[in-house]
């Protein structure tokens, strides 16, 4: 056998061991990869299917949140993955199923004290198990995932790494014959003692040239890729800012999706609650007004029933523009849940938010129809609840219920209306007034800051 066969052999052995290696760990990457993007993504699935069922859960409207489940059914193509979903009340009892059998069956989905939901998976299967919560616990939402998609992907992409693999360790081998085949030991020891250069620094350092034969054309390639080395080595501090300043857009694009709700394009719950509690300790620290404005679309679901969900949806987005457009920039409109929003005044006592809460429904009332033609004639409002830090007891919580409460007298009053919380403890004090009986407060809070 000849030395170059030889030293192809060998080194073609070393190559698959290598790169069964390699191929190995990052399939095995590549797999956990996908497994956590599969995770991540049905995780994600499951507290928005919690958040939407919400507000139907809480009024016991038990047929609409079938009828979200019966979507997820009737829409297999874009839910491929799903097995089943229960919606589960606190006592256990299933009030909407994937598996109609299962309506009204008592069940048990377990999720450890303290969490708000829990994972169980099994090599075919994933399932998340989750609390559905507006003000408080309403009940469960448990749903199972199929793996099979994800193994049968991870199956096909096995094949074709091990089939690139073994194509790869062929061609190498005959490549590495041929190339082998023509040696000869002082000229190899030259290119070998040149490359000692390059590796010690010295990209300078050139290969003689001798003759037209392979060992010439190797030396004139290997001055080649010296020279290639070397102006990757001069590029390399561009090369590397540039990609640095792909990854920080990449990252601040990440941080965006993670705050931001992506329908209407203003800042999402969690990134409210985030701010609002740092607000809050920064008023109560510093003692400066501070207030927090609960927004509800009046009649959405009727507007969802009438024109249809894309409708409903650009709907949504013209009120979070209307909202954003006549806030101060100081001002943080977020989309709470569903058709409800909510508005963070730094700086603003109960009078100030409550006028700037006036001039958003007179806004809304007039600007969101004209923005979506599909409407017609019929005009969105919205019902306000206002309510104010006052107390240095106050927790976020706190504002949150005061202005749900004032919200919800708005509603019940006629909609389309600003209700101030009083939250004051005098003799017979109403939960809330309207903003109508409430502008008296405005002359003696002007003096809060806000």
């Amino acid at each position: 056998m000849q030395i170059s066969t030889k030293v192809a052999f060998a080194i073609s052995l070393i190559m698959l061991g290598a790169g069964t290696v390699g191929g190995a760990v990052a399939l095995q990457q590549g797999e956990q990869s996908r497994l956590e993007d599969f995770k991540t993504a049905h995780d994600d699935s499951v507290e928005l299917l919690a958040v939407s069922v919400a507000p139907a859960v809480a009024e016991e409207r038990f047929e609409r949140v079938q009828a979200v489940l019966d979507n997820v059914h009737n829409f297999k193509e874009r839910f491929p993955d799903v097995v089943d979903i229960e919606i589960v009340r606190p006592d256990g009892r299933v009030i909407a199923s994937l598996d109609p059998v299962r309506y009204n069956t008592v069940i048990d989905v377990p999720i450890p004290q303290g969490q708000s939901f829990a994972v169980a998976e099994t090599k075919e299967t994933y399932t998340v198990s989750r609390y559905i919560k507006l003000k408080h616990s309403l009940g469960k939402i448990r749903a199972t995932f199929s793996k099979e998609h994800l193994n049968a992907r991870t199956e096909v992409l096995m094949k074709q790494a091990l089939m690139l693999l073994l194509f790869s360790i062929s061609a190498a081998g005959v490549a590495l014959h041929l190339v082998h085949r023509r040696l000869v030991a002082k000229r190899l020891s030259r290119l070998a003692k040149a490359a000692g250069e390059i590796e010690k620094g010295n990209l300078a350092i050139e290969a003689r040239e001798e003759g037209s034969d392979e060992i010439g054309e190797l030396a004139h390639s290997f001055n080649t890729m010296a020279k290639a080395v070397r102006h990757y080595t001069e590029d390399l501090e561009s090369i590397i800012a540039e990609r640095t300043e792909e990854l920080q857009a990449a990252n601040k694009r990440l941080e965006q999706l993670a705050t931001t709700d992506q329908l209407t394009d203003v800042w999402n719950r969690r990134y409210f609650d985030e701010s609002a509690r740092r607000a809050l300790e920064v008023a109560r620290r510093n003692e400066r007004p501070l207030s927090v404005v609960l927004v509800d679309t009046d009649k959405f679901k009727s507007v969802n029933d009438t024109f249809g969900h894309p409708v409903g949806d650009e709907v949504l987005k013209a009120v979070a523009a209307v909202l954003k457009e006549n806030a101060r920039k100081s001002d943080l409109v977020a989309r709470f849940g569903g058709e409800e929003f909510a508005i963070l005044m730094p700086e603003s006592g109960i009078g100030l938010a409550a006028q700037a809460a006036e001039r958003m429904r007179e806004a809304l009332e007039s600007d969101v129809r004209p923005r979506v033609d599909a409407l017609g004639d019929r005009v969105i409002t919205a019902s306000f609840g206002v309510a104010a830090f006052e107390n240095a007891s106050d927790r976020l919580e706190d504002l949150l219920s005061a202005a749900d409460v004032a919200m919800y007298e708005s509603k019940e009053s006629g909609r389309n209306r600003v209700t101030v919380a009083n939250r004051h403890e005098v003799e017979d004090p109403p939960s809330a007034s309207s903003l109508s009986g409430e502008i008296a407060l405005e002359k003696g809070m002007a003096a809060d800051g806000g």
